[in-house]
């Protein structure tokens, strides 16, 4: 395996090779691939190859409704398909969706916190829902963006189900990063005050 020789002070050190080693952790995992029968537990299947999970990028967690191909050997692949919405935009769809009047109106068109809009239309002879994201302009008007995904009546009953199971991960999500800044602050002052005493 190859290493770098690190030069600079000590913390910049620490950092990398903490970088390095989740860099490394993450192309293992990504070697393996995600299989049907092995799916990770923030990750639920909607069928038909529709997948929600939960994801934590960059200090944000988010919920994904995406959809998925399979290759040959059984990985799945994300495909481009997807709506990623905030988690309370997220559970605000989810009470849109048990309330949705598609049935009663062909038309029906609901906007969920100027984020997220969903439209009822027909697949196939088959009622379905399309979830497409909205983007604010600037001169406060919105627009329509490409992010969006088609759920069936089934896949729409199996993600309200998920709330509960999906709820937890994003909670642990949101602790496991508070938890860690928290952590990573109070060391630092910890250190900080040390090298305070040090210095006298």
């Amino acid at each position: 395996m190859f290493r770098a020789n690190l030069s600079g002070n000590l913390k910049r050190k620490s950092d990398v090779r903490d970088n390095l080693s989740k860099k490394l952790c993450l192309n293992e995992q990504m070697e393996a691939g995600i299989r049907m029968d092995s799916l990770p537990k923030h990750m639920v299947h909607l069928g038909d190859g529709l997948f929600t999970l939960v994801n934590s990028f960059l200090k944000e967690t988010r919920v994904h409704i995406r959809v998925y191909t399979t290759d040959d050997d059984g990985i799945l692949h994300p495909t481009k398909e997807e709506v990623s919405l905030k988690p309370e935009v997220w559970s605000s769809l989810l009470t849109a969706l048990r309330n949705f009047p598609a049935r009663e109106d062909p038309d029906a068109v609901s906007v969920i916190k100027k984020n997220v809009c969903i439209f009822y239309n027909t697949v196939d002879s088959e009622k379905c829902v399309t979830i497409q994201r909205l983007f604010q302009r600037k001169e406060s008007g919105y627009k329509l963006v490409p992010e969006r995904v088609v759920l069936k009546d089934e896949q729409i009953t199996r993600l309200c189900t998920s709330y509960s199971h999906i709820f937890e991960h994003v909670k642990t999500s949101l602790l496991t990063y508070i938890l860690g800044e928290r952590i990573s602050n109070e060391i630092k002052n910890i250190l900080t005050a040390d090298a305070g005493k040090d210095g006298t």
